[in-house]
């Protein structure tokens, strides 16, 4: 058997933050690797739990001992509930009475749970000629630049949310200008919400989920490593609207990329 540990894969790190991923925080993989074809078909072993591979899933021998399990995530709509909120029996998909979509009922109080799309909102914020962005220092997309922007909280607003999300992730204090963009992103379930704002004092720094924040002109902007496709639609409607001062609050609905599917993460062995 070779062991693996996860090495820090965990809520935060899922996108969208419904997906399912086999792998916890302190969790421990095992697999046999004693022979080839039986790993091919073999499968995962995850806390007492059977979990099948597929094609998908693949290891690589890379040197000096080491072993990189290869995983490809697939990502999920809803997140399947397997107990009843309310009294914690078992719940099963069905269509409720008076209802058209099939939902999860529980089984004995018949407690019907309601999974709806999740608000995230976002700032651009402005100082003088330039924008403010963030090297996200979380997965997904590590490294990758953003908008600071995350998901909305019980009891605040969409524009304190938004102030909030700026200041957890960049360390710096805004004022919201107006609403600039709506983008439904269907394939996930999620509504991005974004604002223009005005950094009202430019003392900004990295957070634990930015390594490096930083004022960027358009002429600077690094288009080649935006994080996530509704942020780059952002900056290319903000800067193309700033030609003419003309901000307009738009709704749009974004497309599916071809290649959002499937995402894949490394874990390296113990040795």
């Amino acid at each position: 058997m070779v062991f693996f540990r996860d090495i820090g894969v965990g809520r935060h790190d899922l996108t969208p933050q419904n997906s399912t991923l086999l792998l916890r925080v302190k969790s421990v993989v095992r697999l046999d690797l004693t022979q080839k074809s039986s790993f091919l078909d073999g499968h995962w072993l995850y806390k007492d739990v059977i979990w099948p591979l597929d094609k998908r899933r693949q290891v690589k021998l890379c040197g000096h001992g080491l072993m990189k399990l290869i995983l490809t995530i697939g990502l999920r709509p809803n997140m399947n509930i397997h107990y009843c909120t309310q009294c914690g029996s078992t719940v099963e998909t069905r269509i409720p009475s008076g209802d058209e979509r099939a939902r999860q009922v529980c089984t004995v109080c018949g407690n019907i749970h309601y999974q709806n799309p999740k608000m995230v909102v976002g700032c651009i914020p402005e100082y003088e000629n330039h924008i403010l962005l963030c090297r996200r220092d979380i997965e997904p997309r590590r490294g990758k630049w953003t908008l600071p922007a995350g998901f909305l909280e019980n009891g605040e607003s969409v524009r304190e949310g938004a102030m909030r999300e700026t200041n957890e992730e960049a360390r710096v204090r805004v004022k919201i200008i107006a609403p600039y963009r709506l983008f439904d992103l269907v394939f996930v379930n999620q509504m991005y919400l974004m604002f223009r704002a005005r950094i009202l004092v430019p003392e900004f720094g990295p957070t634990r989920e930015s390594s490096e924040v930083k004022l960027v002109h358009e002429k600077d902007i690094p288009w080649d490593d935006i994080a996530f496709p509704v942020i780059q639609k952002t900056l290319l409607h903000y800067f193309r609207d700033r030609k003419t001062g003309a901000f307009e609050f738009q709704s749009l609905e974004l497309a599916k990329p071809s290649d959002y599917s499937f995402r894949s993460i490394e874990v390296k062995s113990e040795s």
